[in-house]
């Protein structure tokens, strides 16, 4: 019993440290870049998605093979963070208004009119 206690302990071990690899992977290919370097449709999608704001920072990272970039953007004491691929397609709106917790962000689905039909 205490030895069958140990093995799952081990898995569980192993299994843990291999997400805390995959996480570390995932950091280290996000990447800072300087606003000017976005490609106009990001800069696009993001001016699309929140009028109006101004886009503050931005990050460019791999997913799956794909390019994406993260862009954040503040308006009226709110941050918007948009992720956006490559071609201008939004991907995902976080918000964050300045009045709520910084774990209180609250998801938006893409604009209709980016939302593959």
């Amino acid at each position: 019993m205490i030895r069958l206690t140990r093995v799952r302990l081990g898995v569980m071990l192993m299994e843990l440290s291999a997400v805390c690899l995959d996480a570390a992977a995932v950091q280290a290919k996000e990447k800072e870049i300087d606003i000017k370097d976005l490609p106009q449709a990001v800069v696009d999608a993001a001016q699309q998605s929140v009028p109006g704001g101004t886009i503050v920072e931005a990050e460019v990272e791999t997913e799956k093979g794909n390019t994406v970039y993260e862009v954040e953007v503040e308006k009226d004491g709110a941050t918007t963070e948009i992720e956006i691929d490559a071609d201008g397609k939004v991907l995902e709106i976080e918000t964050e208004d300045d009045d709520e917790p910084a774990d209180d962000w609250r998801r938006y689905p893409p604009p209709a009119e980016q939302v593959a039909v």
